[in-house]
């Protein structure tokens, strides 16, 4: 395990819940001040996401004796089920008291585009589970890419991805961060092959550097440039050092699904509950702790749900 990957991913996800905290706390009229700088920018936690995701499948598939189907259900098991119970959850929650949510008008068609990660296809500008719109690239990437494992020469088989990736961007169905996942597959076959330098770290502090300087100043580009390369950098700086140690980054990385997913439930639950005991509060000091409320409540998702359910669908998938 490359321990630095999982650090990353902690600060990806706690990012992007930092990113909806603030957007939240302004529609239950408990906004921020002092952290208003960072209004919009944790949103650059997806782009790192997207560059991990390249890598870590790349890297963990490159050698293997797996087959392309065997692979793509390995990310089914790995993606789906925790999402399906989220989903679920809030089917039954919604038709058990359907005012709990504001303005959560949504039909049957988005229901099932949502779990079969479609939405986006389907003219649907969010899945169900807003951060659910990630996953789809997620997953239309891992269908990509297991389609490509079946071309044997590796030429023809990236040939493949960049010009489907292309088209899809092309026609609207993808924004052009979706060429952040190749950006990983770059970055673990540097990584495999050693290639260019052998001090990684100027690289790592480079991307660092671009990234912190897009919360004060963010020119009119694509995400793709504005974050996508900096995270791009970031991860090929940090897989090619020393690994950092850090148990409690580390579990918070191993949590870094659950916390992704719990927050659409978790900050809101947060606010509702400041609402309803009017309790008065800074908006900074709120942000701070629905940061600490939906963190924790994604851990415990993360042991208590989360992990057994991928253990079992995992010894399922293996008979």
């Amino acid at each position: 395990m490359i321990f630095n990957i999982q650090i990353l991913r902690a600060f990806a996800a706690l990012n992007v819940v930092f990113f909806h905290i603030i957007g939240i706390a302004e529609k239950y009229g408990r906004p921020v001040y002092f952290f208003e700088v960072f209004d919009g920018w944790g949103k650059c936690g997806v782009d790192i996401f997207f560059v991990l995701s390249g890598f870590v499948v790349m890297h963990s598939y490159d050698g293997s004796k797996k087959s392309p189907g065997q692979f793509f259900l390995n990310r089914v098991v790995r993606v789906v089920p925790v999402y399906w119970v989220l989903i679920f959850f809030l089917f039954i929650l919604n038709f058990a008291v359907p005012n709990l949510f504001r303005s959560f008008d949504v039909n049957d068609q988005k229901w099932l585009a949502s779990l079969f990660f479609v939405s986006g296809y389907f003219g649907f500008p969010y899945p169900v589970i807003n951060v659910g719109w990630t996953l789809e690239y997620e997953m239309t990437f891992y269908l990509l890419l297991a389609m490509s494992f079946f071309l044997k020469n590796v030429v023809w088989r990236y040939v493949f991805l960049l010009s489907s990736i292309a088209a899809l961007v092309f026609f609207d169905a993808l924004q052009l961060m979706a060429f952040e996942f190749l950006l990983g597959i770059l970055c673990a076959r540097i990584f495999k092959f050693d290639l260019i330098l052998r001090n990684w770290m100027p690289l790592f502090f480079l991307g660092s550097i671009f990234l912190c300087v897009s919360i004060f100043y963010r020119p009119s580009m694509d995400r793709f440039y504005l974050y996508g390369i900096p995270a791009f950098l970031i991860v090929l700086g940090l897989i090619n050092s020393p690994n950092l140690e850090l148990r409690a980054l580390l579990f918070l990385g191993d949590a870094s699904y659950s916390i992704y997913l719990i927050q659409f439930f978790a900050i809101s639950f947060f606010y509702k509950v400041i609402q309803i005991k009017s309790i008065n509060l800074n908006g900074d000091l709120l942000s701070i702790a629905a940061l600490s409320f939906s963190v924790a409540f994604g851990c415990l998702f993360y042991v208590f749900v989360e992990k057994p359910i991928t253990k079992f669908f995992k010894k399922m998938s293996l008979r």
